[in-house]
């Protein structure tokens, strides 16, 4: 739905961690076996992790203090073991070093709209959504698991003036008129046509599934038929029909929005929705390629 999002849950610290254990000494001392406090027939496995890897829980806080749903971070050990495993993750994808993170959380989805083309001349600008006060979703933009080209480009902060480094090259496009300047192709005239991407990341703590993502059309401009594309990850984007309830998932609604059209009051020129069975969380910057993307349609200009 437009606009899901889950609050991030606070990490977790759980007995045991390992830390610096290639001489398979930094395990914890379990308690004795009368006391049955601890299952330890999958001990042995977490002694063999990398300098300065750490042991992760999956998938949740109570295990029943059993060695099989522990493993060394990332490494996917427990996967045959575990009831209901998750996938466990570093902090730091980039880094073998860094701490676990809590993998016992629910999806998050970030979106950004842009305005990609006028008239069929595409928008290779990068503007930042900085505004004062900050609304719920302006940082979505600068999220870290945006996919980027090496350090990625310098954007430009809007409404308030600044420049972002290290802005994701992905995110092409503008957010308002104001933006374009004298090089850029001129503010659409009736007639012309206006092309509008809306960028998705799932960037929480397991993947977003039945997504459902709905945009309304304009006031003062009619959707151009036939226009409707969804990218996942690299892929070219595809050609999704406007026919609602066939099988390709998306379609455009004149009127009767579903549930995921929030607040349709005064939206009279209709809405997109494209449906998505389940979009992977990320591990890193658009890693892996089925936890980003974007759909895309056009509008004429009334």
């Amino acid at each position: 739905t437009y606009g899901f999002m889950m609050p991030r849950p606070e990490l977790l610290t759980i007995w045991p961690m390992v830390i610096n254990d290639t001489n398979n000494k930094a395990i914890n001392t379990p308690p004795p076996t009368t006391l049955n406090l601890w299952n330890n027939n999958y001990q042995s496995s977490l002694a063999n992790a990398s300098s300065g890897q750490s042991i992760s829980l999956t998938p949740n806080g109570i295990d029943s203090n059993a060695s099989a749903c522990w493993e060394s971070t990332t490494s996917g050990l427990a996967s045959g073991r575990c009831p209901n495993y998750l996938p466990t993750r570093d902090i730091d994808p980039l880094r073998t070093t860094s701490m676990g993170d809590n993998n016992n959380g629910g999806p998050n989805l970030r979106l950004a709209k842009r305005i990609t083309a006028i008239s069929g001349a595409s928008l290779v600008k990068y503007i930042d959504v900085n505004v004062v006060p900050v609304p719920a979703n302006a940082s979505d933009d600068n999220a870290p698991y945006w996919t980027k080209t090496g350090a990625g480009v310098t954007a430009i902060q809007y409404p308030t003036a600044g420049t972002t480094t290290g802005f994701s090259d992905y995110l092409k496009g503008i957010v308002d008129s104001a933006n374009l300047l004298s090089s850029d192709p001129p503010r659409p005239k009736p007639n012309q046509e206006v092309e509008y991407t809306i960028y998705f990341l799932s960037d929480g703590l397991s993947s977003a599934k039945n997504v459902s993502i709905c945009d309304y059309i304009p006031e003062n401009t009619t959707f151009v038929p036939g226009s409707l594309q969804l990218s996942i990850g690299s892929a070219a984007p595809t050609l999704k029909t406007d026919t609602i309830g066939d099988t390709d998932g998306a379609g455009y609604y004149a009127s009767g929005f579903p549930s995921s059209c929030q607040s349709s009051a005064g939206h009279s020129k209709g809405a997109v929705v494209v449906n998505i069975n389940q979009v992977d969380y990320a591990t890193g910057p658009g890693n892996p390629l089925s936890s980003y993307g974007f759909i895309r349609f056009r509008t004429r200009i009334d």
